[in-house]
């Protein structure tokens, strides 16, 4: 049994080599496919940030204690929650306006929250825009460190919200987020060269007719008494030797 799987693994091997540019053909292929894919019909897509900070009302022209900063997190938190709420996305939504040519919304509530990304560290919220549209990214971090920031202030008494780092006019410009495309046309060429040896091994696998006469010796332990040659007829009287057929 042990020698009849390394004659199966063996002739597997061969059949891989035999359709070896077959395989390389679809490797080349399908790096090519994954390439184009993620070069012409992935769009370009964007990403900027703003950043709110977080004081407790109480320690305003104070030292800030441990309990101040932890008083300011969780702050934080809740202000992520309200950030999130569906009627401060609104507001938003109406304070970066319509768009001129097709009168309707540039972005709707249900769009923003999928195209922001909100999180807090140290009593810092950072809010990030990813979008398509470079210029939307922008207006988006303005719209949530004014319209945002302000229904944050009327929804918490007890703190107050001031913006740090940049002002709204200072917002870093988009940065295009990388489409990955040596990472795809690598995945590409391997998709490409897996599916094509794993046809021909199958095919391989599956077929069961005899190629060799090494089949009887090895495996049957019979000897071969030899092999009729294929003839090929090239004209009306002349035969040409071919592929030979154990008989």
């Amino acid at each position: 049994m042990e020698n009849t799987n390394t004659i199966d693994l063996r002739m597997l091997f061969s059949a891989i080599l035999r359709k070896l540019s077959l395989i390389l053909a679809c490797t080349i292929l399908g790096a090519a496919l994954l390439f184009a894919y993620a070069t012409f019909y992935i769009p370009d897509r964007y990403r900027t940030s703003v950043h709110i900070i977080v004081h407790n009302a109480k320690t305003t022209g104070q030292t800030t204690t441990s309990s101040d900063i932890n008083a300011a997190n969780m702050l934080s938190e809740q202000f992520l929650s309200i950030l999130k709420m569906n009627a401060v996305l609104e507001d938003v939504s109406r304070s970066i306006g319509d768009d001129p040519l097709t009168g309707q919304r540039k972005v709707t509530a249900a769009q923003l929250s999928k195209l922001l990304s909100l999180s807090s560290e140290n009593s810092i919220l950072e809010i990030t825009a990813t979008s398509t549209d470079k210029a939307l990214c922008t207006e988006i971090c303005e719209a949530m460190a004014t319209t945002g920031a302000e229904r944050l202030r009327t929804a918490v008494e007890a703190s107050s919200v001031a913006r740090v780092e940049r002002s709204v006019d200072e917002i870093a410009e988009p940065a295009r987020i990388s489409k990955q495309i040596p990472q795809k046309t690598l995945i590409g060429a391997l998709i490409g060269f897996i599916l094509s040896a794993g046809i021909v091994a199958l095919i391989a696998y599956f077929d069961d007719t005899i190629k060799t006469g090494d089949y009887f010796t090895e495996v049957l332990g019979v000897p071969m008494l030899g092999e009729v040659p294929s003839l090929k007829k090239t004209t009306p009287n002349d035969y040409k030797a071919g592929k030979s057929y154990v008989k």
